[in-house]
This record gives C-alpha cells, sequence and structure tokens, in this order.
C-alpha cells in the first residue's frame, strides 16, 4: 500500500510539473530578431574590455609585489630570485595583454567592425 501511495503522488506530481515543462519549449526567433556580426562583435568587446582590465590589474599588482620583494631582499639571493621571477612574470603578462589587444583592434579594423575601446590605449 506504501509503494502504491509513493506511484499515486509522484504521478500527480508529475501531471502538475507537465505544464510547465511544455511552456519551457524554445521558440525560434525570427530572422529580424538575429544578431549582427558587429553586435556579437561589441558584446564580446565589451567582455574582453573587463576581462583584461582585470588581468592588467593582476600584472601591476604582480610587478609591484615583485619590485617590494626585490627592495626589501637585503640582499638574500633566494628572495632576489622570487622577486625577479614576480617581475618578470608580471612585465611578460602585460606585453601579452598588450599584444593581443592590439591584434583584436587590428582585426576589428580589417574586417570594419570598430576597434576595441580601451581607457589606457585611448
Amino acid at each position: 500500500m506504501k509503494k502504491i501511495k509513493i506511484v499515486m503522488s509522484f504521478a500527480f506530481v508529475m501531471l502538475l510539473v507537465l505544464p510547465v515543462v511544455a511552456w519551457a519549449q524554445p521558440t525560434i526567433p525570427d530572422a529580424s530578431e538575429a544578431r549582427s556580426v558587429s553586435v556579437l562583435y561589441g558584446d564580446a568587446l565589451s567582455l574582453a574590455r573587463y576581462a583584461f582590465g582585470l588581468a592588467f590589474a593582476v600584472c601591476v599588482v604582480l610587478i609591484v609585489w615583485g619590485a617590494v620583494g626585490w627592495a626589501t631582499a637585503g640582499g638574500d639571493e633566494e628572495k632576489m630570485k622570487t622577486a625577479r621571477t614576480k617581475l618578470l612574470y608580471g612585465i611578460i603578462g602585460a606585453a601579452a595583454i598588450a599584444g593581443v589587444l592590439t591584434l583584436i583592434s587590428i582585426f576589428g579594423t580589417f574586417f570594419g567592425l570598430g576597434q576595441i575601446d580601451v581607457g589606457f590605449f585611448n
């Protein structure tokens, strides 16, 4: 009897949920609602602007952290080596970010989509 109650309550819940599942069917957008490549490119640039800004901030923090570590090493070779590595990674990261932003800008200009609008490059 207990199994029958469980099955009946499961069936009842499924009957209540079934219309909600049917309403969740996606609609096919009209061609007029299709997004153009330039709009998608603009959305990607907005996302890239925040991601590259965060990455650049991490690079700056890494450079400052390495510089402070180098200044406070006091002649200890191991601390200076660690600080030098942090400085090097921060500089390489900043250069890589600048290079990728340059490539994105060249790509956008070449295909006529516009350039990336990042505050520290304008």
